[in-house]
Parts: structure tokens; sequence; C-alpha cells
């Protein structure tokens, strides 16, 4: 078997190692240094385009929270201030009933009253 002769290891041995070292060297001479190059730049091209993009979406969800917080504050306010206003005008109503039937007892107190004092002076009698 030719892989097995002990006299073509050397040959064999010296261009595997001559052609390696070749397509090592170009590889790291030439074509590594250029992907590096390409690499970074990508890398900070995407850093400063995601920084910008992230920050612009910030302004954007930060404008859109204000907004919504304002609406819904005015909102809020506002049937705030209208129940306010019915809870009001509900405690005037009822109090307006209360003085009414105040006024109702406070005469039927007395007429009561005047029924018993005249039926103690009727009995005394």
């Amino acid at each position: 078997m030719p892989q097995f002769d002990t006299g073509t290891f050397f040959s064999q041995l010296f261009w595997f190692l001559v052609i390696f070292y070749t397509f090592y060297m170009v590889v790291f001479r030439s074509y590594l240094p250029r992907l590096t190059r390409i690499l970074k730049l990508r890398g900070k091209s995407l850093n400063t385009s995601q920084e910008s993009t992230f920050a612009k979406e910030g302004e954007v969800l930060d404008h859109s929270f204000d907004e919504l917080l304002k609406g819904y504050a005015s909102q809020s306010q506002g049937e705030l201030t209208s129940h306010q206003e019915d809870l009001l005008q509900s405690l005037k109503n009822n109090l307006h009933q209360t003085e009414v039937q105040k006024g109702g007892l406070h005469q039927e107190y007395f007429q009561i009253r005047g029924q018993v004092r005249g039926q103690k002076l009727f009995l005394k009698a």
C-alpha cells in the first residue's frame, strides 16, 4: 500500500507543511484583517443605529404615554367632577327632605304633647 510506504513519508510531510503554512499565511495576512475590519464596522454601525433607534423609540413611547396619561387624567377629572356634582345635588335633596320631615315631626310632636297635656289637665280637673 502506497500510503504506508516509509520512503514517501518525508516527501508527503514536507509538501503538506509547505502548503499548509502558505495557506495559513495568506489567510492570516490578507483575509483575516479585512474580515475583522468589516466585522468591527458592522458592529459599530449596528450599535449606533440601534442606540439611535432605541432612543427614538423611547421618545415616541414617552410622548404617547404622556398623551395617554393626560387624556385619562382629564377624563377621570371630568367624571369625578360630575360625580361630585351629582353627590352634592343628592345631599341637598336629602337635606331638604330631612328638613321637611323634621318640620312635620316638630308639628306632630307639639300636637301630641298638647293632646297629652290636655288629657292630663282634663284628668286633674
